[in-house]
């Protein structure tokens, strides 16, 4: 299933479970998005926000790309690693060792996690990685160190999420996205 209707599926899905919708983004509004945040949507995440505009408290308002709440909804991920971090419950491995210092572990583990492909947020906790995925990629739902597959893409996400019957919980699907995939299916992390 392409981007798309993909997408187009997934706005229906949430139509039907009466989440209030705006229109879509126009492309300006997305670029502008993507230029004050570093950023690239993947094909489907692009798509769903063409499509509709899901909005309420735990929705990211992607109209404005200044906002702090949505500067903090795109942080999220990656600060509750790093808090993780600081308190010494979180190291992947493949990260050399862990100095002492939590602080410099701290400095540590952000350099590294910039090279991760970065999440951006669907829904309270809901995120979709960015940059060129696959049409399928999993949604992931993060909790500091603590990831888990909220669906196999963002059609099964919103099924299980917002549909009456739902889909089935937690699955990996066909595609994997580096880093995060490992944290979901609790293996032993080790992205360079």
């Amino acid at each position: 299933m392409g981007a798309s209707t993909l997408a187009a599926a997934a706005v229906d899905v949430l139509r039907g479970a009466g989440i209030p919708l705006e229109a879509g983004l126009k492309t300006a509004q997305l670029r502008r998005v993507e230029q004050a945040h570093g950023f690239r949507f993947s094909a489907v995440h692009w798509a769903f926000l063409r499509t509709a505009l899901p909005v309420g408290a735990a929705w990211p308002d992607w109209r404005d790309p200044d906002t702090v709440s949505l500067r903090d909804a795109l942080a999220r991920p990656v600060e509750g690693l790093l808090e993780a971090v600081g308190r010494g419950t979180f190291w992947a491995d493949g990260w050399a060792r862990r100095p002492a210092m939590d602080a410099e572990a701290v400095m540590a583990a952000r350099y590294r996690l910039m090279a991760v492909p970065r999440l951006l947020p669907l829904r309270a906790g809901r995120y979709l990685a960015a940059g060129q995925q696959p049409s399928t990629a999993p949604v992931f739902a993060v909790d500091g160190p603590q990831v888990r597959y909220a669906g196999a893409d963002l059609l099964h996400w919103a099924r299980r999420e917002f549909a009456a019957a739902g889909d089935p919980e937690e699955t990996p699907g066909e595609n994997r996205i580096s880093f995060w995939s490992d944290l979901a299916e609790g293996r032993r992390v080790e992205h360079r």
